[in-house]
């Protein structure tokens, strides 16, 4: 399940175009987060890791992407450990997840209207 519907929409009174904006501006904000992500994994800059993987997580949270949120929940707890072993393997899996939203998003909206 890519988002929980149920548990979404029942937190935001069934509102199903708020629904949309959010999930619209996570796709368009995510990416560019990721892209940083890397870059302090690169360098070993484990506070902003942990802040943008934690940022992530929440909005992910928001939308009702679970799998997603729980992916930068892993990382966070990465980065606030220093422990950065295996962390490779977690940024495919954001962009794997991320991807599958983002094809997954069309068909959500034509379900959504």
């Amino acid at each position: 399940m890519i988002i929980d519907l149920d548990d979404v929409l029942g937190r935001i009174q069934g509102d199903k175009e708020l629904l949309v904006e959010l999930i619209e501006i996570f796709l368009d904000d995510c990416p560019q987060k990721v892209s940083e992500i890397k870059k302090c994994f690169e360098i070993s800059d484990f506070g902003q890791l942990s802040e943008l993987s934690h940022s992530i997580k929440g909005a992910a949270a928001n939308i009702g992407a679970k799998k997603i949120s729980y992916t930068f929940l892993q990382a966070e707890e990465a980065a606030n450990s220093q422990n950065i072993d295996g962390f490779g393997q977690l940024i495919e899996r954001m962009d794997q997840e991320f991807d599958e939203l983002t094809q997954y998003f069309p068909e959500l909206k034509i379900k959504l209207a």
